[in-house]
């Protein structure tokens, strides 16, 4: 199912269940939209297992891509993620807060880059996560 498209006008009657009698009249006028933006992807600190929160805000977007690498690898391959949380009034909000694991020390690039049902932004949002394993005390004898 495609949905509505946007920017057409579309005239709806709302009626009472198996009857005629409207309920009322409104016109919905969809919004023009664009491409998502960047965006911003931040992370926050790791806790003592190595979870970071990554702070997800993607202006214009209902879906995101996640990849991380370490270095020139892979570590979290490409995978997509839909924005699913409404706000009061039924609209979804372009921004999330995605838990990370991170299972070993070094230095990783993650990558957000936004969606909607006109294409991709022209580039992706970016910041990296530090893992060091904390330093034991010396003990003396």
């Amino acid at each position: 199912c495609h949905g509505l498209l946007s920017g057409v006008d579309y005239t709806f009657e709302v009626s009472e269940w198996n009857s005629g009698v409207l309920c009322h009249d409104p016109e919905i006028i969809t919004p023009e939209y664009q491409l998502p933006e960047t965006g911003t992807v931040i992370a926050g600190q790791p806790d003592a297992d190595n979870v970071v929160p990554l702070d997800i805000d993607l202006p214009m977007a209902g879906k995101y891509r996640l990849t991380i690498y370490k270095g020139a690898e892979v570590y979290f391959p490409a995978t997509e993620f839909v924005f699913a949380a409404a706000n009061e009034e039924g609209f979804i909000l372009p921004n999330a807060v995605r838990p990370m694991e991170f299972f070993s020390d070094g230095t990783y690039d993650v990558e957000v880059l936004a969606g909607n049902p006109l294409g991709t932004a022209a580039q992706a949002a970016t910041c990296q996560v530090v893992i060091e394993q904390p330093v034991a005390p010396a003990t003396s004898r």
